[in-house]
């Protein structure tokens, strides 16, 4: 009874109970008061000679007893107890009312459609295969996802939210980009989502699954049950929060509505280097999709801001999956940013024509790269690289050689005698150091070097040797600047059979990635060998990213041999270390087909950064080239004085200009960063699509870079992939520790998740003063009084 007064109604046993006084009086006070009230009571009816003991008697302790519970409850008396509960868990129920789930689809084959007339009520789940569905074909073509997701919670004869909330507490929310809690959070309504705000084209499904398990973190939850297409475009990770899930111990049940392969042709990507040059051969790469249209024809076409490449156009086959269509044109003399696109013609019955189209910013510039290459001996891999450098229309090269010829300089323009000792060694992009002593280099030497990639975003590539580099290095300035702890001892000896294996960021690198499949891609770095000799190296530097690793383990290193990695360095540098000199290997049986292409990728890799604005003196840069709207666009700049001096000053105000529709421009204000002379740092908040533009005022406008981004709203993922996503579904269950459940087993589910349950100590305090129930007996004490008195004929 205790238990239910305090509402515990799955109380199963009351350990121990004790009331007392909330007030900061002393009870002593409150025993006085009561028994003073029971003395007046007395006085009171003491004086009636008139009655009978008995009822004078009754009516003094009426009194009392009225007096007395007013006494008291102006003290505040609270009741407590400590109880052993049943405790229910929570079923957290998800929703999913976003764009993508608007969509009516083409549903063709059988199970399909089985499938939705189960969600539509339709059919039993155990008619799923014998049931008639020709009937049912007009509704079924006509509901949404949602329609379906609803109807299915809805489903009287599955009952599916009922049997949930049996011997657990259900709560139910929709999601889309945030998370909404449904009538309550425990009402079993089904939400009329029109009622709600307009749908919003991004999905966040990893986020809403957090959100809600974080709102119940402090009550056992039993699972997350997802409805959903299983499309997401922004917000955490859906499988690394069902890695979370699985830490925490809650699985997550995924139920799939939408076709997982509706017929659709769309481009996936197109695989091109951001930067080209004017002239230049450019080779693009797209990457089609398919199915249900198998061994038909499409036409598919490049354009470049709109405007069809001559030539860029072929009709392809389709093949039911995914396939590559290889393309090669020529880069024209205009200049600056531009969007190259893929469209791909769209087929009778597509499930979205949207998907057909695929762009993305591709910048042109007719700017050379200036690169300074010192070597000492003429090694194989000085000679063959010396040819692709000469070679190559974008660049702009230097050689230096410490040993050999000296009087290569006096008669080659391409040669020089030393290394810049004044201002012009701060011209060059990028500087390759061969197996050259760190001693051959002086201290100002030294120093213009590490100024050049640490204050100007320059950029150093080390070309191992077996004699010098990176040995003599160890412990040096240079050595510093290595992605790579160099050591000094002797070089590791190791087997014939190692060879380069790219790693996963190597293969999406623009570095090292000389084909589009990774299995290629290795097979032709898997020529590289024999290698010989590595260079010891004690550890791979915090924050280096490793593109290439050797194919075993060897010296003391519990990570593979890095033989191609690099990181940034300072304000925008970037440094390189080439483990071997073996890398004219790729020429067999190729010529020069990959050595060519790993170089010139490598070289534009490291030094375009700086030569689209590193060049200048002050460098604006920010964190990436497309935002949406909301999102915080960060911007550096480094700064440098006429005479090439890191500017000093606690504030550099820069102009942000909107290029499209409605042009303007607002100044922004950026910070000095600590420690860092001449560089700054702020944001800017993404808040309308379009074009927008950084650049410099005033004087320092012509010796400025100007960096251009666009805001735009997120593409719906209906948009890119309009099919149920059955496989990230899958695998967020299981990851999770539940299952995907498919529409036929959807009778299943409450059982799946079962109804266990735990006892638990709980200790709870209720205040007496406001419960009804004093109050009923006030008014019974002072009404049986009141009626004692009538009938004695007492006023």
């Amino acid at each position: 009874m205790l238990a239910r007064l305090l509402g515990l109604k799955d109380a199963e046993s009351v350990n121990y109970f004790f009331w007392h006084l909330r007030h900061p009086w002393p009870g002593a006070v409150a025993i006085a008061l009561v028994l003073c009230a029971a003395a007046y009571a007395i006085w009171l009816y003491r004086g009636e000679i008139g009655l009978s003991r008995a009822r004078r008697v009754s009516m003094a302790v009426l009194r009392t007893l009225v007096l007395g519970t007013v006494i008291l409850m102006l003290f505040e008396p609270a009741f407590a107890l400590e109880a052993t509960v049943r405790l229910r868990r929570v079923v957290l129920v998800l929703l999913d009312r976003s764009d993508s789930m608007r969509q009516t689809e083409v549903r063709q084959r059988r199970e399909d459609l089985a499938d939705a007339a189960i969600a539509l009520g339709k059919i039993a789940p155990e008619a799923y295969a014998t049931a008639v569905l020709d009937p049912h074909r007009r509704e079924i073509d006509s509901a949404t996802r949602l329609d379906m997701a609803r109807r299915l919670l809805a489903n009287a004869d599955l009952k599916i939210l009922e049997r949930l909330g049996k011997n657990n507490t259900v709560r139910l929310f929709t999601f889309n980009q945030e998370l909404d809690p449904i009538s309550g959070e425990g009402d079993m309504e089904i939400p009329d989502t029109q009622r709600q705000r307009a749908f919003d084209r991004v999905t966040a499904l990893g986020s809403a699954v957090h959100e809600a398990v974080q709102r119940y973190a402090g009550q056992p939850i039993a699972a997350v049950v997802v409805i959903s297409d299983g499309a997401s475009n922004a917000g955490l990770e859906p499988l690394e929060v069902a890695r979370r899930m699985k830490e925490r111990g809650v699985p997550i049940y995924t139920v799939g509505i939408g076709v997982a392969d509706p017929p659709d042709v769309r481009i996936a990507d197109v695989i091109a280097q951001e930067t080209v040059f004017a002239q230049d051969r450019v080779p693009v790469t797209v990457r089609l999709e398919s199915s249900g249209y198998d061994r038909q024809q499409a036409r598919l076409s490049l354009a470049l801001d709109g405007q069809e490449i001559e030539g860029q156009s072929r009709t392809v086959t389709l093949t039911g999956g995914t396939q590559y269509e290889e393309f090669t044109f020529t880069a024209g003399t205009r200049t600056g940013r531009m969007k190259l696109s893929a469209t791909i013609s769209p087929m009778a019955g597509e499930a979205s024509a949207d998907n057909n189209v695929f762009e993305r910013p591709i910048e042109v510039t007719d700017q050379k790269i200036k690169v300074l290459y010192v070597e000492g001996k003429p090694r194989w891999e000085y000679r063959y690289l010396r040819a692709v450098l000469l070679r190559d229309p974008r660049l702009d090269v230097r050689f230096l050689m410490t040993q050999g010829d000296s009087d290569l300089a006096r008669y080659s323009p391409i040669y020089i005698d030393r290394f810049p000792d004044d201002a012009s060694a701060f011209a060059f992009d990028m500087i390759i150091i061969g197996d050259v002593p760190c001693t051959y280099f002086t201290p100002d030497q030294v120093e213009r070097i590490r100024r050049l990639v640490q204050d100007q975003g320059g950029s150093l590539l080390m070309l191992a040797g077996r004699r010098f580099a990176p040995a003599t290095y160890a412990g040096t300035t240079l050595g510093a600047l290595l992605p790579v702890e160099a050591t000094r001892d002797a070089p590791i000896t190791v087997n014939n059979d190692a060879h380069p294996v790219i790693t996963s960021a190597g293969q999406a690198s623009a570095a090292v990635a000389l084909e589009t499949l990774a299995d290629d891609n290795n097979q032709v770095w898997s020529m590289v060998r024999p290698l010989y000799q590595l260079p010891a190296i004690k550890a791979i530097k915090p924050g280096a990213i490793v593109l290439a690793e050797l194919s075993e383990a060897v010296g003391l290193l519990r990570e593979k041999y890095p033989l191609v990695a690099w990181h940034r360095v300072g304000s925008g540098g970037k440094v390189m270390y080439v483990a071997t000199d073996q890398l004219w290997r790729l020429r067999f049986k190729t010529g020069d087909k990959y050595h060519a292409r790993f170089w010139s990728q490598t070289i534009q890799f490291m030094s375009l950064s700086r030569l689209l604005g590193g060049n200048k003196r002050v460098n604006i840069q920010i964190d990436k080239r497309r935002y949406q709207p909301g999102d915080q666009v960060r911007i550096f700049a480094r700064v440098l004085t006429q005479a090439y001096e890191p500017a000093i000053g606690p504030q550099y105000e820069i102009n942000l200009e909107r290029l499209d529709g409605e042009r303007e421009t607002r100044r922004v204000r950026l910070e000095s960063v600590p420690d860092s002379p001449g560089v700054y740092q702020g944001y800017v908040t993404a808040d309308r699509d379009g074009r927008y533009v950084l650049r410099a005022t005033g004087e320092d406008l012509q010796s400025s870079n100007a960096p251009e981004f666009e805001i735009m709203p997120p593409v719906a993922p209906e948009a890119r992939e309009p099919r149920m996503q059955r496989d990230l579904l899958r695998r967020i269950a299981e990851l999770s520790g539940g299952r995907y459940i498919e529409m036929k087993d959807i009778r299943s589910l409450p059982d799946l998740i079962g109804a266990e349950t735990r006892l638990a100590a709980v200790r709870m305090e209720k205040e007496l003063w406001d419960l009804p129930a004093v109050f009923v007996l006030l008014v019974i004490l002072a009404g049986a009084e009141w009626f004692v008195r009538r009938r004695s004929n007492l006023v």
